[in-house]
């Protein structure tokens, strides 16, 4: 941040930035915590409709924050930085959560189809068999009707 842009900027910005450029890191990030932590929460909430899942997206995005803070660059607002943050924190959270839901649900098959007796019937060889039997035992013709007869190369 440049001396003409610290005088525009808002008061956390400049007391973040100049605790920044003290190299109080652990200060700055407990105070952009504590001035925008607060309003993240119900941000996140809203946007994901799901308390846990949003308390999950806030708690990572606070430790982004802390963790970025010394990288960050001072090319938009604080409040700005930290609300980007939060969306994309938001945005992996859901991803997330809606991996493990389809794996959770192919596990859940699998285990169904155990129980059920293992092999799914169209696999099943017994099934194979009989079917190539009723195959053999139509006419040419409606062999090739069913299975066309393969092309020569």
């Amino acid at each position: 941040m440049t001396k003409g842009e610290a005088n525009n900027a808002p008061p956390l910005d400049t007391g973040v930035s100049g605790l920044v450029l003290a190299g109080r890191h652990r200060e700055a990030a407990e105070l952009l915590l504590a001035h925008l932590s607060p309003e993240l929460r119900p941000f996140l909430h809203r946007l994901l409709g799901d308390v846990a899942l949003a308390d999950e997206a806030h708690s990572a995005t606070c430790e982004r924050l802390w963790r970025g803070l010394p990288a960050f660059r001072w090319e938009c607002s604080l409040r700005s930085w930290s609300y980007i943050v939060a969306r994309r924190e938001a945005s992996r959270c859901r991803a997330r959560h809606l991996r493990a839901a389809v794996q959770q649900t192919s596990l859940s098959a699998a285990g169904h189809l155990a129980a059920r007796g293992g092999t799914a019937p169209t696999l099943s060889t017994t099934r194979r068999h009989q079917l190539d039997d009723l195959r053999m035992s139509l006419s040419d013709e409606d062999r090739d009707l069913l299975v066309p007869p393969a092309s020569a190369p």
